[in-house]
């Protein structure tokens, strides 16, 4: 989170903002702006912002809100991750 970068000795801050952060900034835009409005909206709520944010490319909105939006897609990540890892398929999950 921007917090704890914030925390972190500056030269480390630049070697990890130049070795890490902007290629894996470049590609969270893209993976977010290329969702449909559907899975927007998913994330959207779950990060608990208004539907009329879903219309913003990632890179327009401000950063508390990229950073919601963020930590928003890494939760649901580990949330679905989980089924995954004990085999859970679509019937399964519907049996229970």
């Amino acid at each position: 989170t921007v917090s704890s970068m914030q925390n972190l000795p500056t030269g480390l801050r630049n070697v990890i903002g130049k070795h890490f952060a902007d290629s894996r900034w470049r590609e969270t835009c893209a993976y977010y702006n290329s969702l449909h409005e559907r899975d927007r909206l998913t994330l959207c709520f779950h990060a608990q912002m208004k539907k009329s944010q879903t219309v913003y490319r990632l890179e327009e909105m401000p950063t508390a809100e990229r950073e919601r939006i963020v930590c928003a897609i890494d939760e649901l990540r580990r949330a679905f991750s989980k089924g995954r890892i004990r085999g859970v398929n679509t019937s399964t999950f519907l049996s229970w």
